[in-house]
């Protein structure tokens, strides 16, 4: 059951729960017993009816399942991408077709065709991301300061997973090419080697400087934009769906993701004001700073997810590299 609480009166889920489990010193159990109390807050479930006391127990994997929700809308591109590839649990034994499944008309009692499958003993094999945030105690107290560090974490975990998953596309993809002068070009080029049947569910993966470009890119005299519908936070290019991420550089992925296996865990919240942080920025070079955050006054906040990603097609992606487009 999916539970969602919210405040009528200001700042998100997350970070009001952030500060009840910073007033209860990290107990899970108290901080949940503390929204029964919290009369602005409204509780429902999105399948069935709700009472109070489903807040009770993890009260930290409530609010990581509002984390959750936040990459999903918002900077993460694998989770954005996620709801339309094919999905599967970790380490579970998978049938993968070496094309995409197709159908046949047939006469009436005769065979039907079936796609050749591979067997894929190993599965998905989740890969691990952790983001650690810290802030005084003070500052976690205040609406303001629970949202920014909600903030900071979610961008942290979604540029974290975007790297490792975007990487996983570019080493799996079937064909690369260099990009030249001509964007409109090079982007259908993409498009040739992924879009083979006319079906799929197609996206470009696009990092945040070449988005920039390509949202004020005009035509040769100057008067239109070439791409109307890309702004630098995302759009669309050639029709297709465009989201920009932080786990890419100076390249474009075009993404199939019907092509792509992936999985994915609950994002966990731990919550600490007794830890110690190493205070070092050249680790490995002097004595580095212990400094206790109970003695500062500061609190630590760990979200931790485990994701796994698999281009089981290679045909599914293709990458376009070393773009110097408006250089």
């Amino acid at each position: 059951m999916e539970i969602i609480i919210m405040d009528k009166r200001q700042n998100s889920d997350l970070a009001k729960r952030l500060q009840l489990l910073h007033q209860a010193g990290g107990d899970g159990e108290q901080a949940a017993m503390m929204v029964k109390n919290h009369a602005p807050w409204l509780v429902k479930a999105g399948v069935g009816s709700t009472a109070l006391d489903d807040l009770a127990g993890d009260f930290s994997g409530v609010a990581a399942g509002e984390l959750m929700r936040i990459l999903e809308h918002g900077p993460s591109a694998f989770d954005r991408v996620r709801p339309f590839s094919r999905q599967a649990e970790f380490r579970t034994r998978l049938l993968i077709g070496s094309a995409p499944l197709t159908g046949s008309v047939v006469a009436e009692g005769a065979a039907v065709l079936m796609s050749k499958y591979v067997l894929d003993a190993s599965g998905l094999t989740p890969i691990k991301v952790a983001a650690l945030a810290a802030t005084t105690a003070e500052a976690m107290a205040s609406p303001a300061g629970a949202a920014d560090l909600e903030g900071e974490l979610g961008e942290a975990v979604a540029q974290a997973t975007d790297q490792a998953f975007c990487g996983i596309l570019a080493d799996g993809a079937a064909e690369s090419e260099t990009a030249t002068g001509d964007p409109v070009a090079d982007l259908g080029k993409l498009i040739g080697h992924v879009n083979t049947t006319g079906f799929g569910r197609l996206f470009f993966l696009i990092g945040p400087s070449v988005a920039s470009v390509l949202c004020s890119w005009r035509e040769t005299d100057g008067d239109n934009l070439v791409f109307p519908d890309m702004g630098p936070l995302g759009g669309s290019l050639l029709g297709v769906e465009a989201i920009v991420t932080a786990g890419l550089d100076d390249s474009i992925i075009l993404l199939d993701a019907r092509g792509l296996f992936t999985g994915s865990d609950d994002v966990r919240i731990k919550y600490t004001s007794e830890a110690s942080l190493l205070m070092d920025d050249n680790p490995g070079v002097g004595t580095p700073e212990l400094v206790g955050m109970f003695q500062s006054e500061s609190v630590g906040v760990l979200a931790i997810r485990s994701f796994a990603a698999d281009l089981k097609r290679a045909s599914a992606a293709a990458v376009l590299e070393t773009i110097t487009w408006g250089a």
